[in-house]
């Protein structure tokens, strides 16, 4: 529903006129309105929270693949100079 329908529906709730026929009564008109307005404006909130979870999770997501590359780049290092090491203990033993 546009804006401006809820305005034009708010509008002849709050007037009296438009629903004197109806089985649904000019308040609980005016009720459904703002009901629905809260529910917009929740769902707004949480499209938000839902964009920022999902930024979040992105930016854990690079921190841990990082980690995750430095713990192998490190892993690396280590076996090398593990490598060079007993070969260097080989060769004084000789």
């Amino acid at each position: 529903m546009t804006p401006k329908r809820k305005e034009e529906i708010k509008r002849d709730a709050q007037s009296g006129q438009g629903y004197e026929d109806a089985f649904i009564l000019n308040q609980e008109v005016l009720e459904l309105l703002a009901a629905l307005e809260e529910a917009e404006k929740k769902a707004v909130e949480w499209e938000q929270h839902a964009r920022t979870e999902y930024m979040i999770h992105n930016e854990i997501q690079d921190e841990l693949r990082e980690a995750q590359q430095t713990i192998a780049r490190l892993e690396s290092e280590l076996e090398e100079m593990t490598d060079d090491r007993n070969l260097w203990r080989s060769n004084s033993l000789d």
